[in-house]
């Protein structure tokens, strides 16, 4: 208690004391509003790094997946413009698979009253195996092609469609999605009859293949998931999702992260945060439609680790501030001290004073501020009281 008192008996504690006491507030609140800015800005780049991922991710898909569309739109123009005799129909299926190496099978399926170059089923298949091209005739009865989804769905809609998820069983023989286009003959009266289905074919196990190879990044895991209307969805992780599961929730499994995201896009929300009862770590969820298939993209990205670059820079924000800290107490230091140092030099001198002793010295002093005024004053009050005291004597 003594020591504090001492410290604030002098000008120099008093003063540092004042000025730190002002200071220190200010100081220690604008480090914690940049610190808050800081922290929002950083939470807000990162929530747009993992948006922009998700949407990254679903354009690489789609930029695959974009030209086949494109090959078999123009195809099945090509069809309508030609109308070339059906010998010639294994060769264009043969420049499909040719073109695109990702296609798996591919046919180009006739509807027998479209007044094409013959009124009898024809669909030609061929489609990848062991490293070879296969022929399968889809035109059998135990098929019944026409009857079948890829084929009815393009037909009555007469537009390009997606098929979900199937096992083409008699076909292809593997699990497989497939793209069909119809294309049509123009009739007498200027209106347009269906001639068929132009069809492209990816193999599920080529989109695990692909799903593996996306980049994900060092954080996060990753789905690639069929629309939530297919019977049997189909859902393969992205990048290295696999070795990653161990790092969450036992209970957060695949259903319920798809279920959440299907919820997010019906309220056109791609990103969030999922619910606690979901997870118990903060996790971010990206969710992404594809352009192409009519799936679903979704991203885990663990809040921690998306947000561990921006807590290294507020770390170091925090580190600076204090070194600043330390450094504006030091300059206040040094100034408080420069202010009290002549004060304190004319203490000591006007200390020395006594009755029988009036020569003591003052400093010299060529300041013109208050202490240099005081000091001049005293000196000429000592020089009067020493000529007082030799007069009287």
């Amino acid at each position: 208690m003594s020591q504090r008192a001492g410290v604030f008996r002098s000008i120099r504690g008093r003063l540092l004391f004042s000025i730190l006491s002002v200071t220190m507030p200010i100081y220690a609140g604008a480090l914690y509003l940049s610190y808050e800015a800081t922290q929002q800005r950083l939470e807000g780049q990162a929530e747009r790094d993992a948006d922009e991922l998700a949407a990254r991710l679903a354009a690489g898909i789609d930029a695959v997946i974009r030209p086949i569309e494109g090959g078999i739109r123009t195809v099945a123009g090509q069809l309508e413009e030609i109308d070339p005799p059906r010998e010639q129909y294994a060769a264009r299926i043969r420049g499909i698979l040719a073109s695109w190496p990702d296609v798996y099978g591919s046919t180009i399926a006739v509807e027998p009253v479209g007044g094409g170059t013959s009124t009898a089923e024809f669909a030609p298949y061929l489609f990848r195996r062991a490293g070879t091209i296969a022929y399968s005739d889809l035109a059998r009865e135990s098929y019944a092609y026409r009857e079948l989804p890829w084929y009815r769905r393009a037909a009555d809609s007469r537009q390009p469609v997606w098929s979900p998820p199937y096992f083409d069983a008699g076909g292809g023989e593997t699990w497989m999605v497939t793209y069909s286009v119809p294309f049509f003959r123009r009739l007498p009266d200027k209106g347009r009859s269906l001639a068929g289905v132009v069809t492209a074919d990816l193999a599920l196990d080529w989109m695990r293949h692909a799903s593996a190879n996306v980049p994900l990044g060092p954080a996060g895991m990753g789905w690639l998931t069929s629309p939530p209307t297919t019977e049997r969805p189909f859902i393969t992780p992205i990048g290295s999702t696999e070795d990653r599961t161990a790092r969450f929730d036992a209970a957060l499994d695949t259903e319920t992260i798809r279920r959440a995201g299907e919820q997010m896009l019906a309220r056109n929300v791609t990103l969030a945060l999922l619910p606690r009862n979901v997870s118990v770590k903060p996790v971010y969820l990206a969710v992404r439609d594809l352009q192409t298939l009519d799936w679903r993209l979704m991203l885990l990205l663990p809040r921690d680790e998306l947000l561990a670059d921006a807590k290294k820079l507020l770390q170091r924000q925090l580190w600076l501030g204090a070194v600043g800290l330390l450094v504006l107490i030091g300059a206040i230091s040094l100034v408080a001290a420069a202010i009290s140092r002549p004060v304190h030099a004319l203490a000591d001198a006007v200390g020395a004073a006594s009755e029988d002793n009036l020569a003591f010295p003052l400093p010299d002093s060529q300041r013109r501020d208050e202490v240099g005024v005081l000091t001049d004053a005293l000196r000429r009050m000592r020089d009067s009281l020493q000529k007082h005291i030799r007069l009287r004597a």
